[in-house]
């Protein structure tokens, strides 16, 4: 889960060894790595709607809680980013915040299942600027990194046991501690470049001989 504000009574919530059956409801949806160094899974497609957006074909996804935005390729969020109103403002995507409750919520496929980010969740509002909390890599790379604008709606479970990711939905609970979350981490360009060659050299290399990171 994203790191937690120390001067806080909210913030976030790290489990070790267990799952935490009160934090989330229904039930939780397990998603395969696709790596076994990194937390890497297949995404079947990006969404609003019934329209796929992005990841057409789908593509690859990386779970970084060290990540506070949704990278991807340069023109999958330039796609998004234009379909949600935001415009290019001193490196940012701008959106005009009393906008953010007609914004579409955007739907993440994974292992089948679809998983629903609303607007309030991927729009950031600092002081009275509202900013799009999906960033481009920088290239046309197919890999996606999923930080904590999309893990933080999720109860996220990374099942080192058995290769799986498992997320479901959060419950009253834990939303509640998360209320107060505070603190944002952008991915500089070179955190992004680290992670795609990282990403690249360890996909075609022997995973025996790497050593896990994540």
């Amino acid at each position: 889960m994203p790191s937690s504000n120390r001067d806080s009574a909210s913030g976030s919530v790290l489990t070790f060894g267990g799952i935490e059956s009160n934090y989330y409801t229904g039930h939780i949806t397990w998603i395969p790595l696709s790596s076994k160094t990194v937390w890497l899974v297949k995404m079947n497609s990006v969404n609003i709607g019934d329209n796929i957006v992005a990841c057409k074909e789908s593509c690859q996804a990386i779970f970084d809680t060290g990540t506070s935005l949704i990278i991807g390729p340069l023109n999958d969020t330039n796609t998004i980013n234009k379909k949600i109103g935001a415009t290019y403002q001193n490196g940012d995507f701008i959106v005009n915040c009393s906008s953010i409750p007609n914004l579409p919520s955007i739907g993440f496929t994974l292992n089948g299942s679809n998983f629903i980010i609303p607007a309030s969740a991927y729009i950031l509002q600092v002081s009275s600027v509202c900013i799009s909390g999906f960033q481009s890599s920088g290239s046309n790379e197919n890999v996606w990194i999923l930080g904590d604008v999309f893990i933080r709606q999720f109860y996220s479970v990374f099942n080192r046991q058995n290769n799986t990711i498992g997320l479901a939905p959060i419950s009253s609970t834990l939303a509640s501690t998360l209320a107060g979350a505070s603190g944002i981490f952008t991915a500089s360009p070179k955190l992004i470049i680290f992670l795609l060659i990282f990403l690249v050299t360890n996909l075609i290399s022997s995973e025996d001989d790497l050593v896990q990171f994540f």
